[in-house]
């Protein structure tokens, strides 16, 4: 049925828009949003939905989240309509009061970083506004994604927020706790050391592993000292990633040198004895 709307629908945004007030829910909301970004959709077709969509939030009572995600919506696009930037502005001028239903919740931390960032760009906030300041310190202290993580540091750096060391510093401790936790996974997923094998080369593998976290580090906006890297570092289980790598190295040796049996050279005769010594008669 979607694909059925978006066949029917993809030029007529005012149905597009009359689809998801009456859906009435996020994920709607976020289908619109995958549709601009695949180019299902023109920039001219979504802009006019966000603004139909931000008419009818501005007039109606609707549950806040929906009036997040639209925000965020509206402050990633190019030339938003004044209707559009009208609703913006309320909603990110009222986050740091109306957030908290979503503050914890994974799935809005990129929409209210998005908004943070469009109230310092629009001068909603400045280096005075308290309020968007102490918003930032909760958010910062959240278990953001390695995305948010580095979009919200982004803002840090770039924005006039009034005590921003020491706001950044509590960002940083949080990054390094949430890295530090989850180094392995990484250092693993990324297969920074997966060719090793020996316990001998402990030394130089866990040398790998501190060179991976400090060109991790690059990536974010703000600086990482050393002692954050080394701190990150240490917490990886080195030895316990060697052994998992032996382990499956070995389990690949193994597999790889048994003896196949090639099912199409034997006849069914053959294949009815293996199964009778496999699975004697009850």
């Amino acid at each position: 049925m979607g694909d059925y709307v978006i066949a029917r629908y993809a030029k007529e945004p005012q149905e597009v828009a009359g689809i998801i007030i009456n859906i009435g829910s996020v994920p709607a909301l976020v289908k619109l949003r995958s549709m601009n970004g695949s180019a299902i959709v023109s920039p001219r077709f979504y802009s006019e939905a966000c603004t139909l969509l931000a008419n009818y939030y501005s007039s109606t009572p609707v549950d806040i989240k929906l009036k997040i995600k639209l925000a965020s919506m509206i402050a990633n696009i190019k030339s938003p309509s004044a209707s559009c930037l009208a609703f913006a502005d309320t909603i990110t001028a009222d986050i740091p009061r109306v957030a908290a239903p979503v503050l914890s919740q994974k799935s809005f931390h990129s929409d209210l970083i998005d908004l943070i960032e469009y109230g310092y760009n629009r001068e909603i906030f400045n280096e005075e506004s308290s309020d968007a300041e102490g918003f930032l310190f909760e958010l910062a202290g959240k278990r953001l994604s390695i995305d948010d993580q580095r979009s919200l540091s982004a803002v840090l750096d770039l924005q006039p927020i009034g005590n921003k060391e020491e706001l950044i510093t509590a960002f940083r401790a949080s990054v390094v706790s949430m890295l530090s936790g989850e180094i392995d996974s990484l250092v693993e997923d990324r297969g920074v050391i997966e060719d090793v094998i020996d316990s001998e080369n402990l030394g130089d593998a866990r040398k790998d592993v501190r060179r991976f976290v400090d060109g991790f580090f690059d990536d974010y906006y703000i600086e990482f000292t050393q002692s954050d890297v080394e701190e990150v570092a240490d917490s990886c289980d080195v030895s316990g990633i060697i052994s998992r790598n032996r382990e499956a190295h070995e389990e690949w040796s193994r597999t790889r040198n048994e003896p196949r049996i090639n099912l199409a050279v034997h006849d069914d005769a053959f294949i009815d004895e293996l199964f009778r010594s496999d699975f004697p008669p009850i």
